[in-house]
């Protein structure tokens, strides 16, 4: 059976860590700024929910007034899902988190729900520990080759990979 709640104090270490519980010190240290800008933000409309399934925590998600949401959309009068996190697919732990939030909505006068999705590709679902950080980049970078033939940059951005528009995007990199 799959119940929802706010989070209270037994859930903020599940949430905080982003279901890492019990892995690294740095994740453990990541969850207590989290949990710090959690509870600031509960007076400005921030809802946090959790989900159960048979006892067990199953997931969760924030939802936050879109005027307060640091991660992306702009509007007024709707509430943002920034993240939703379910540990077991397939049971309907997702669709009743959604649910939820819609619920949430009414109470804050919000006329509609906002989600943002996004992938992982350096492979964090939390903030990318310190000593890392490098590493993951280089190696997503080593996916993009460098289509000149004149290159001669190995190791770093070519002469010919130099910013292509005033927005500073690249055609190419070489690592």
């Amino acid at each position: 059976m799959i119940e929802i709640r706010n989070m209270d104090a037994t859930d903020e270490y599940f949430v905080g860590t982003c279901t890492h519980t019990d892995e690294s010190d740095e994740i453990d240290s990541c969850a207590k700024r989290r949990l710090v800008w959690l509870r600031g933000m509960h007076e400005k409309g921030l809802r946090v929910k959790v989900a159960t399934l048979d006892d067990e925590r199953a997931g969760f998600l924030y939802a936050i007034p879109i005027e307060f949401c640091p991660w992306g959309p702009l509007g007024h009068d709707s509430l943002v899902i920034p993240c939703l996190y379910v540990l077991n697919n397939g049971h309907g732990v997702g669709k009743a988190l959604i649910t939820a939030a819609e619920e949430e909505a009414r109470p804050q006068s919000r006329k509609a729900v906002v989600t943002i999705g996004y992938r992982h590709d350096l492979g964090w679902g939390y903030e990318a520990p310190k000593d890392g950080v490098r590493e993951a980049i280089v190696e997503a970078l080593r996916r993009w080759e460098c289509d000149s033939k004149s290159c001669s940059s190995p190791t770093s951005l070519c002469p010919e990979c130099a910013p292509t528009s005033a927005s500073g995007s690249w055609t190419h990199f070489r690592v």
